[in-house]
């Protein structure tokens, strides 16, 4: 699997030069964006032999226990109609979550996420169709603490994985008036190449302030179902869960 996931990966970066330099007479537009985000994550978790069970990490917890993390997203496109993106987010949380998870009583977390892609922009009649094409790369790390005795001590597991999902999705822009914008995504992926499904789905409005800055209001889904090695042994590691949030952040073009 790692090395389909690493042709993937160069396949994606050996269009972008060959894009780049094809197109390099024309005009490019940029932009970058850093964003903050108030996540909650969901869903299952296993590793190893004997841990199987649920989380549920909300934006408190995460705001409280945040060790580090960054989020920044850049875009790039071609008056020809062809474009890139790249997204990353990460955080680690560096002290114990403690709580009711299911029989969990401590978390610790870090997760970091790269996505990029390629995309293809057509003007309609009411708004602009992205097109896209590329990979969301994710990289996970979990610790977590069972909330019984044993005469060992509390029983402590530690796993974790990272992948490659392909994607494949499309955006659309409509301008609401001469300030805002209205903007819908969807992707789907994984494949079975990396997870066996991913999903995510953002809604968004955009304020321009002038021509450089805008503010961009979204709430966005991540569902991911992974799973890998074999259930009951030492390897295993599974994360299906979603994560969602608002997102808020600022636009800069230039």
């Amino acid at each position: 699997m790692k090395r389909r996931q690493s042709s993937i990966l160069l396949s994606v970066l050996v269009s972008c030069a060959l894009l780049t330099s094809a197109d390099a007479v024309g005009e490019w537009q940029w932009s970058l964006e850093p964003y903050i985000a108030t996540s909650t994550i969901d869903g299952d978790v296993g590793i190893g032999k004997r841990l199987d069970t649920s989380i549920s990490i909300n934006t408190k917890e995460i705001l409280e226990n945040l060790d580090i993390g960054g989020m920044i997203h850049g875009e790039g496109h071609h008056s020809s109609g062809w474009g890139g993106t790249f997204d990353f987010a990460f955080m680690k949380l560096g002290d114990d979550i403690s709580g009711p998870f299911d029989g969990l009583n401590e978390v610790r977390f870090k997760q970091s996420v790269l996505e990029a892609t390629l995309m293809r922009r057509i003007a309609g009649e009411s708004g602009t169709w992205d097109i896209y094409a590329g990979f969301r790369r994710w990289d996970n790390e979990l610790k977590v603490v069972l909330d019984i005795n044993t005469s060992e001590g509390r029983p402590e597991f530690k796993g974790g994985d990272n992948w490659i999902d392909p994607i494949f999705g499309v955006r659309y822009f409509t301008p609401l008036n001469e300030k805002w914008t209205f903007v819908l995504r969807g992707d789907i992926g994984g494949l079975g190449i990396g997870s066996d499904f991913t999903l995510k789905t953002a809604t968004a409005f955009q304020y321009r302030f002038n021509k450089t800055f805008s503010l961009d209001l979204q709430y966005y889904a991540v569902w991911v179902d992974f799973e890998n090695g074999k259930a009951d042994t030492g390897d295993y590691f599974k994360y299906d869960t979603v994560t969602h949030g608002l997102i808020v952040g600022l636009i800069i073009d230039f």
